[in-house]
């Protein structure tokens, strides 16, 4: 059956579900197409089968359809597959479990519907879409191995979970650690623009280890849907995709718009999520009855028992379904990442009152045993030696630690801009792990001795304050490299983490370093950390003399580059260094391929330099790939997606960025302003105001905040607070800029001109981008003469150029062809 007419067919079957049954056949007499009504009387004649319309849609599962008519393929032999057994049929296609001969394992082969066969513009379509969905590199999301082809059949090839899947009741704290798994699930699908429509317990699986794991990620959509964005993983936006067609989803799980044949983003996963957890709860499902179309009608119009809840569930948690369960897709909670902060908020408050209340319990001396750690932080090591001239040996050490836990992808890791903001401080462990949202918290110290280095670490349970293990290891300088693996592998089996095989085999390389040539690394990461990009990039350059296979000096050299073109910096022209920049990062990746940093750096100036956001995007998906705790990748992606105005892939980066990185002032000014200027005001100006509480010293706050001021008409504000940057940038044109635009919007055109007059004498003395000039004349509404700086700025690689298209006060020019023109330039045009 064609698409459009699946639609037509969904859209009079969903209308008749909703009348009474004596009602349907006079509303179908209305239906001139006797076809068409001919199908909707079969559909509502088999609507007692209440089960999946994916797992049995009761258009291919009528008597004598062709599925049901199809052989067994086991003890049969797909290119290197042997079929063992059969796993299940349906919808989706033929289950059966298989050993893959090339590779010595078992898998599951998906055989694919006969539609594929025939409709060679389906199959081309499942191809994009797998190559998307295979993307999805999750330890809770079953893996796609590939799509291959034989005469006979077309199959996917995926992982095998064994295990059972879900079913409630669950205790409290094992309903609400799967659920927190399934929600890390769902939240790196949404990431990648991707939604599963048809989560249930039945598509997911708890692993004889406790792993959870959510299969059928995205096939439905891969499968049988039509959409408007055909490449969701180019042009869609998480949370604007809209898919209609085929009815996905299945009657007790799918949201109100999915059951109505509407359109359907991530908070129709939301909704299912709810259900899920309703269920792991109560043992029973959140809207049920004995037939399709009562349960549908529940859907719609009843709400879940809310009193079978548990009398034990906490606030929060009952708080959560609802806000899961609003039946107006407007009103739901809009991104799960919300969903599971509150559940680990949950969790660890649980963690602390059954720590008080053994410790308070008589003739008990003991601690309870520690709850299972998701979220890390690797607070800064201690120079024992006294010397500050050592400092940096500390920090770096700190650094390589947070590297090789963040590269674990079972793990949250906190990044090292906000792990340094504890440095010397005198908070507690509890207190530090609820301002960072961790449950494990590594804390130690390192001392040199000529070429020997101790490192003494120490593990905690953040929420009881217990200390899980101590080690102290001693190493010759040349092994440091080792030396960090060990201690990284060592807290992942204290932790009782999954290693993939991959994981472990990196963590147990043994490599040795030119230790001159390392400890100007480290020397140069240090300034780097401190915003010193020009001491970062002499020391890089030194440990590149001396070894010049040093892999990370290189990812550190592009990374300082792209510190001196950004856009808010623009110490150097871009045109000038970005080359230099894309030689480091490719360099670093010719000599070690694991690293995700140099692909951060091979974004920055593609977008920037190169004007090509696709590659840019390609770049920072591997990075996250490489290592999905790098808050810099998800910070880029923030900034790229506002820039595409992909607003709510934005919004999910950013989030997940300030999740990684929660006390980074710089960060939270980045995000906070972006925020705003996507149409998330409130949550940007709590970011804003939240930076500057981190460090009221920082400028980019303040300047951020000026811009927010101008835009709500409260001058007065905008312009002291765009002073405040300018002095504490001490003049940086950015700052200066901003503070012009700031003056000229009050109507202060004298006082504004006289700084572009300063911007212009400064450019005698140093680089000083186009953009810098452009905003006074903004500000005073000479829009064509802002094109012009503008255009002006183009074979500068001016570092702002490319985000244009994110900021509103740049609306008026988006009248002039001109104008439009150098967005399409730039590759920023719709």
């Amino acid at each position: 059956m064609k698409d459009a007419r699946w639609q037509e067919v969904s859209q009079l079957y969903f209308k008749a579900l909703e009348l009474p049954e004596n009602e349907r056949d006079a509303f179908l007499r209305t239906c001139k197409d006797e076809e068409l009504r001919q199908e909707v009387l079969s559909l509502l004649a088999n609507e007692t089968m209440a089960q999946s319309f994916l797992e049995r849609p009761v258009l291919e599962m009528t008597p004598g359809s062709e599925m049901a008519k199809k052989p067994s393929l086991i003890g049969r032999q797909l290119g290197s597959y042997h079929v063992v057994s059969d796993l299940g049929r349906g919808g989706m296609g033929e289950v059966y479990r298989a050993e893959d001969q090339k590779l010595g394992r078992d898998v599951a082969i998906k055989v694919l519907p006969k539609e594929f066969a025939v409709d060679p513009e389906r199959l081309v379509r499942f191809r994009r879409e797998a190559r998307t969905l295979a993307s999805l590199n999750h330890p809770n999301i079953a893996a796609i191995y590939g799509l291959e082809e034989s005469e006979e059949v077309d199959y996917l090839v995926l992982e095998l979970v064994e295990g059972d899947t879900l079913h409630g009741p669950l205790p409290l704290v094992t309903a609400l650690d799967y659920a927190c798994q399934v929600a890390e699930a769902l939240e790196a699908a949404h990431e990648h623009g991707i939604i599963h429509r048809d989560l249930k317990p039945a598509n997911v699986k708890v692993t004889p280890q406790g792993r959870i794991k959510v299969l059928d990620f995205g096939l439905a959509k891969a499968i049988w849907g039509t959409e408007v964005k055909p490449d969701l993983s180019q042009t869609a936006e998480t949370g604007n995709e809209i898919v209609t067609g085929h009815i996905l989803g299945t009657p007790g799980y799918m949201s109100p718009e999915q059951a109505r044949g509407g359109e359907v983003d991530q908070r129709t996963d939301i909704w299912a999520f709810g259900c899920l957890l309703y269920e792991l709860l109560t043992g029973k499902r959140a809207f049920h009855s004995e037939t399709v179309s009562q349960t549908i009608a529940a859907v719609l119009e009843h709400e879940p028992e809310w009193k079978a809840l548990p009398a034990k569930t906490p606030a929060k948690v009952r708080d959560l379904l609802r806000r899961c369960l609003q039946k107006d897709a407007n009103r739901r909670l809009n991104n799960i990442a919300d969903a599971l902060a509150t559940i680990q908020e949950v969790r660890s408050a649980q963690a602390r009152r059954t720590a008080q209340r053994v410790a308070a319990a008589p003739g008990r001396g003991r601690r309870p045993a520690a709850g299972r750690i998701h979220a890390l932080a690797v607070l800064p090591l201690t120079n024992l030696a006294g010397d500050p001239e050592q400092d940096y040996l500390a920090d770096g050490m700190t650094d390589a630690l947070i590297t090789e836990l963040a590269q674990i992808r079972a793990l949250r890791v906190i990044s090292r801009t906000s792990a340094m903001h504890y440095k010397g401080t005198t908070k507690t462990v509890p207190e530090i792990a609820r301002e960072l949202g961790v449950d494990g918290i590594v804390e130690g110290s390192v001392m040199r001795a000529g070429d020997r280095l101790r490192i003494t670490a120490q593990l905690i349970h953040a929420a009881s304050d217990r200390h899980l293990w101590a080690h102290s290891y001693a190493r010759d300088l040349r092994d440091v490299l080792q030396l960090q693996s060990e201690v990284a592998q060592t807290i992942a089996d204290e932790i009782q983490v999954t290693l993939t095989p991959q994981e472990r085999a990196r963590l147990s390389r043994v490599r040795q370093v030119n230790v001159e040539s390392h400890e100007a690394y480290l020397r140069g990461h240090y300034h780097w950390g401190r915003a010193q990009p020009d001491r970062s990039i002499e020391n890089f350059q030194r440990a590149i003399a001396i070894d010049p296979d040093n892999a990370p000096a290189y990812a550190g050299m592009a990374d300082a580059q792209c510190m001196l073109i950004s856009a808010v910096l623009q110490a150097a022209p871009p045109a000038q260094i970005a080359p230099l920049a894309r030689a480091a990062a490719l360099r670093a990746l010719e000599l070690d391929e694991s690293l995700a940093e140099p692909h951060v750096s091979l974004a920055r100036v593609l977008f920037w330099h190169d004007r090509d956001p696709v590659g840019a995007e390609r770049e920072l998906r591997r990075a996250i790939q490489k290592n999905p705790n790098c808050a810099m990748a998800h910070l880029q992606c923030g900034i790229l997606f506002g820039d595409l105005q992909r607003s709510n892939e934005s919004a999910a980066s950013f989030r997940r960025a300030l999740q990684l990185d929660p006390v980074s002032c710089w960060n939270s000014s980045i995000a906070g302003w972006c925020l705003y200027e996507i149409g998330q005001e409130e949550a940007g100006k709590q970011h804003l105001q939240k930076a500057i509480e981190l460090d009221a010293n920082l400028f980019l706050p303040w300047t951020a905040s000026s811009f927010v001021h101008c835009y709500e008409g409260k001058f007065a504000e905008a312009i002291a607070e765009a002073a405040e940057g300018v002095r504490l940038s001490s003049g940086l044109p950015l700052a200066r800029s901003f503070a012009a635009y700031a003056l000229a919007m009050a109507g202060r055109h004298a006082e504004a001109r006289a700084i572009v007059d300063q911007l212009e004498e400064l450019s005698r003395e140093r680089y000083v981008p186009a953009s810098a000039r452009m905003w006074y004349h903004v500000g005073i509404g000479d829009y064509e003469r802002a094109i012009e700086w503008l255009e002006n700025g183009y074979p500068q690689r001016d570092g702002w150029l490319p985000h244009l298209g994110m900021f509103r006060a740049l609306k008026p020019l988006h009248a002039y062809p001109r104008f439009q023109d150098l967005l399409r330039r730039l590759g920023l045009a719709h």
